[in-house]
């Protein structure tokens, strides 16, 4: 059964990251050095360093770089190595629409063991998709990588799942009511949907998204 994140521990994370994002624009030299380094504004740069706007992948992959850091330490606080490494893979849809690993895809990314057990995910059964489209912006806009806990394969509580469709997949905001399972849309210019009881054990589930990461 998925569990939903303590909104204390999550708050937690989000402000050690922060400060390791913080540290990493002062390892590159400071906000105006970052500023030219992602090509970005100063106001930008510092809201990420006070954790009040999320850090997009290809900035964090430049700042990472230039500061001698991991994107896997950034994010989680750990550094990877090659003998503790695991491999996220990113899925795409087969013609039935059930997901198929790309284990050599670009969007594939390698963390340290301890991610899993830490984000109380599984490494055997966790993959990456790509949203794409704009029926779940802003809070997933396309281009987002998705994270997803693939364990979960019933719509057991409110959440962010992603479900396989003839040729692809589709993301959506599930919420339970009564027998009901709504699918709904963050974008108000597309339309939400429901599946009766009947029809929500036929619905291919790909798993639960557990953690966003933006590329811009």
């Amino acid at each position: 059964m998925s569990q939903k994140l303590d909104p204390d521990l999550k708050q937690a994370r989000l402000s050690d990251q922060a400060k390791r994002i913080d540290d990493v624009i002062e390892r590159v030299g400071g906000t105006l050095k970052a500023a030219e380094l992602v090509g970005g504004h100063r106001g930008t740069i510092l809201k990420w360093r006070k954790g009040e706007a999320r850090l997009p992948l290809d900035e964090a992959s430049t700042l990472a770089k230039a500061a001698g850091v991991s994107l896997d330490w950034i994010a989680t606080g750990i550094n990877s190595a090659d003998d503790d490494g695991v491999l996220i893979p990113r899925y795409d849809a087969t013609p039935d629409g059930q997901p198929l690993a790309r284990p050599n895809d670009v969007d594939t990314i390698t963390v340290h063991r301890d991610f899993f057990p830490q984000n109380r995910l599984a490494a055997n059964s966790t993959g990456i998709v790509r949203v794409t489209g704009n029926a779940m912006a802003p809070s997933l806009p396309d281009g987002t990588l998705a994270i997803l806990d693939m364990r979960v394969k019933l719509f057991q509580d409110d959440g962010v799942y992603v479900m396989g469709h003839p040729n692809g997949f589709i993301v959506r905001r599930v919420s339970i009511r009564g027998e009901r399972a709504y699918f709904k849309t963050d974008n108000p210019a597309h339309g939400d949907t429901y599946a009766a009881p009947e029809d929500m054990l036929s619905v291919p589930i790909w798993g639960r998204v557990a953690l966003t990461l933006t590329r811009t």
